[in-house]
């Protein structure tokens, strides 16, 4: 954190927030323009906190190569003050997150991931912060769907039981009912703002239940909700149970935006994304570099982290298994929506050359 005179910045609270960056350390903003953008806010602002709302130790060869291991030495060293899990958090098996779980500084809570048999959080389910004379209370939502979404291993006991639970009973009535039960306890215990942070995601599929939308309409006393796992990009105010009107926001995907919630000192809340980091007044620290076709501003040092990670594993990534005649594209337009893979909506060659390899390997005709 750079020296700073406390005198001279402003009270309002900033929130950084990321959500489902999938290893996308160095893709478009990066790691490195994140932390870039923390130190310029920390110049201006008393309060700066960084949070993440799930998907991160999943997506590229780094999480898969480390079992998550390099993304969390990442989160460490941008200094994350909060992390949630997502339903990939899980993918390399429950031994993997409890070691990355371990490793992260900052811990993680999940309120709704429970053990079946007595309902009782595997994770702290919040947080409450001090900044300055205000306690923020941190509530974490993960989407039932996990079980579906993610390769979670070891799921069943030796009698063919269900071991864990995210509280799906009565149409998430239960889970409802116990984040409703955390809001009203951080308010019993002085919290003066509660934040949601949810991987659940909003969509335009009416039947289905387990989404942040639905979530807030059936929960009050919260003051802002900061969303994750469908990829999308929104701030947008939508009403909780009582009506009220509160902030729902979404980055995207691989860090393709940041988000910046901030409760200012009479208590009005703004939220906005930011798509490109500034041009720092003071260049110091700060580096050029081109990605996406465009000249980026990131931290020096963050960089030069991120690229010693990257390069640990330079002689395997490096290493020529094969050749194909093909481009083995995953995205529709690369210069569009990060989210949108072929795999998602079509027949790709990637996925033929996978299915093909899979067939021969298991001399099936089907």
């Amino acid at each position: 954190e750079p020296v700073r005179n406390l005198a001279e910045l402003c009270d309002d609270i900033i929130i950084l927030h990321t959500n489902d960056v999938h290893c996308g350390i160095m893709d478009k903003i990066g790691y490195d323009g994140l932390m870039l953008n923390k130190k310029e806010l920390q110049k201006k602002y008393k309060y700066v906190l960084t949070v993440d709302a799930g998907d991160h130790i999943q997506g590229d060869i780094i999480g898969l190569l480390s079992k998550g291991v390099d993304i969390i030495s990442i989160m460490n060293e941008v200094g994350y003050d909060i992390a949630i899990l997502g339903n990939h958090e899980f993918d390399y098996g429950l031994e993997a997150l409890e070691n990355c779980s371990k490793l992260l500084k900052c811990g993680y809570i999940c309120s709704n991931f429970c053990y079946r048999k007595n309902k009782a959080p595997i994770y702290k389910p919040y947080v409450i912060k001090e900044v300055g004379d205000k306690k923020i209370a941190f509530i974490s939502v993960l989407t039932p769907l996990t079980f579906l979404k993610s390769f979670l291993h070891t799921v069943t006991d030796d009698d063919g039981e269900l071991l864990y639970d995210f509280l799906t009973a009565n149409e998430n009535q239960d889970l409802y009912d116990r984040v409703q039960e955390h809001i009203d306890k951080v308010r019993s215990e002085g919290a003066d703002y509660v934040i949601i942070l949810d991987h659940m995601g909003d969509d335009e599929n009416p039947n289905n239940i387990h989404t942040s939308i639905k979530l807030i309409s059936h929960i009050s006393g919260v003051d802002a909700m900061l969303d994750a796992h469908t990829h999308k990009v929104y701030t947008k105010k939508v009403k909780d149970k009582n009506g009220k009107e509160i902030f729902l926001s979404q980055t995207g995907t691989k860090l393709y935006n940041i988000g910046v919630l901030k409760i200012q000192t009479d208590g009005k809340i703004t939220s906005e994304l930011v798509s490109e980091v500034p041009e720092p007044d003071d260049k110091e620290g700060a580096i050029k570099v081109v990605r996406n076709n465009k000249e980026r501003w990131v931290d020096e040092e963050m960089n030069k982290f991120l690229k010693k990670i990257e390069g640990s594993h330079s002689g395997e990534l490096n290493e020529v298994i094969g050749y194909s005649d093909f481009d083995l594209i995953i995205n529709t337009d690369p210069n569009k929506d990060h989210h949108k893979h072929l795999t998602r909506v079509a027949e790709s060659a990637l996925g033929d050359l996978v299915t093909d390899a899979m067939r021969n390997a298991g001399k099936s005709d089907v």
